[in-house]
């Protein structure tokens, strides 16, 4: 279990440096799984969180908080998205 208090102490020392606070809005690039993304939606920040792997957002799409204020996205649709709209 060292391995899981070192990884907890690691998530906790990167949100106090951010400082996130309440109604602020986060862009997590690269979310993964969400370690970050997560402890974020916590703070009461509206969170967003891109990935290019679509296994990777089912995974974090699990590990969502009820109600959080959490949007999840695949990279290559918004790059599609973002590709229409300059046309």
């Amino acid at each position: 279990m060292e391995h899981d208090d070192d990884l907890l102490e690691e998530i906790e020392g990167f949100i106090k440096l951010v400082n996130v606070k309440a109604g602020q809005v986060v862009l997590d690039i690269a979310t993964g799984t969400g370690r970050y993304l997560i402890q974020m939606t916590k703070s009461g920040a509206l969170c967003y969180g891109i990935d290019q792997s679509p296994k990777m957002l089912k995974v974090l799409s699990h590990r969502l908080i009820p109600k959080s204020c959490v949007y999840i996205n695949n990279f290559f649709l918004i790059n599609k998205i973002a590709y229409f709209a300059s046309k």
